[in-house]
């Protein structure tokens, strides 16, 4: 494999042949392949600390990306080193890893996409069952086109001696994956507000690795940089479930009160910036709703703490089937839950008698009372709160009077906002 030169320069001396430079790069394009499919393995045993189907649906979305990754890294090594192998078999072989690699090609970003969404919403959002329907589309498309390529040359060829050749509409899926990983991109911008800051900054992180890894192999065929940089993007996401597990309260499955206060700034400034003077038609307007658990103290008494922890649970569930794709929620006291709305009164008072609704027909086994809140709502409106402490303070005291002209308060306000 390796012949001696008769070049007077000794760096010159031992020279490859072109078939040994050959092997050596496509050995080091396994490598690679290796190296991101064993920290896939870490990443993917590091979450698996129960099974899939009732894990939380961000760590089902990562365990999809994660898995569709691992494939196609399988995928390309086996290509890569069959690469060039003579015969039927090894072009037999070819054929099929190259066409699953392609059929799997988008999978990873249409369903970061998916994750996307999920991760910056807590509510319902009308065009969700839309979004899905539509990526198992493009999934379907682009697999099906993938499918046909060794008859078709659509996405690769086999040359003559085994050796792999980009496919005529190689360029349209460069471009096509390209398109469809701006779009979470563009939801993540869109609801930045709706997540803590640290979790906005490591997701919009997430495209960096891949085009930089995907334009290197885009201008210099035969490189094999993009899913190993993936797999850089997938750490993030990794990263970011981790840290999104510290916002969230673990008994409701809200976020808590730290993740909540940093997000009502983030409401709060810009807000103040666009000179919000509490007007409903201004797109920075926003309200919250506070709500209290009526005579939670006795539930926790007579049924003790783990009937009250349902209680917790169930009146999360409640606040959140009503939040729209832009509204959000915590539990910030042991029993006091608050919701941020970009609303105006009129759709406040309309969210407040929905949950109220939802939260009566809460029935928990071993509870023998009905569970209602007691709730206010509050507009933000610069000129009367200069400050977030002085709204919260406001719907303190609005939920005081109202659980006092309702007979059903304590000796002294609750005030765990403030």
């Amino acid at each position: 494999m390796l012949h001696i030169s008769h070049c007077k320069n000794p760096a010159a001396r031992f020279i490859l042949e072109p078939k040994s430079a050959k092997i050596m790069e496509n050995l080091l394009r396994i490598e690679l392949d290796i190296y991101a499919l064993l920290l896939v393995a870490v990443m993917m045993i590091s979450l698996s600390r129960r099974p899939l189907r009732e894990g939380p649906p961000l760590e089902r979305y990562f365990f999809l990306i994660a898995g569709s990754i691992a494939f196609i890294l399988v995928l390309d090594a086996l290509s890569w080193a069959l690469d060039g192998v003579p015969g039927s078999g090894a072009r037999f072989a070819l054929h099929l890893t190259n066409t699953l690699y392609y059929m799997l090609y988008l999978v990873p970003l249409v369903i970061f996409t998916l994750f996307i969404d999920h991760i910056s919403r807590q509510g319902t959002f009308p065009g969700g069952g839309m979004l899905h329907a539509l990526a198992l589309v493009i999934i379907t498309l682009f697999a099906a086109a993938a499918f046909t390529s060794p008859w078709t040359e659509a996405f690769y060829d086999l040359d003559a001696t085994n050796h792999y050749v980009r496919g005529r509409l190689f360029n349209a899926l460069v471009t096509a994956s390209f398109l469809i990983g701006f779009i979470p991109e563009c939801i993540l911008f869109a609801r930045r507000r709706n997540m803590p800051k640290r979790i906005f900054r490591l997701l919009a992180l997430y495209p960096i690795p891949i085009v930089v890894g995907g334009l290197f192999q885009f201008y210099r065929e035969g490189s094999a940089m993009l899913w190993p940089a993936a797999t850089v993007s997938l750490l993030l996401v990794h990263i970011t479930i981790q840290q999104r597990s510290l916002n969230i309260d673990a008994i409701s499955g809200l976020y808590n009160q730290a993740a909540f206060m940093e997000m009502l700034q983030n409401w709060a400034a810009n807000s103040l910036n666009s000179g919000n003077s509490g007007n409903s038609g201004n797109s920075d307007n926003f309200g919250a709703i506070l709500f209290d658990i009526d005579n939670f103290k006795r539930i926790n008494f007579d049924s003790g703490y783990e009937k009250g922890n349902e209680v917790l649970l169930a009146t999360g569930y409640a606040i959140k089937s009503v939040l729209g794709p832009r509204d959000i929620a915590a539990r910030v006291g042991a029993d006091e839950f608050i919701m941020l709305s970009p609303a105006g009164a009129p759709a406040l008072e309309d969210l407040e008698s929905q949950i109220l609704a939802q939260v009566r027909e809460i029935v928990i086994a071993g509870i023998d009372q009905e569970i209602t809140v007691s709730s206010a709502h509050a507009v933000f409106d610069q000129s009367t709160h200069p400050s977030i402490d002085s709204f919260l303070q406001t719907l303190d005291s609005l939920l005081y009077k109202k659980k006092e002209s309702l007979k059903n308060v304590p000796l002294q306000p609750e005030l765990p906002l403030s």
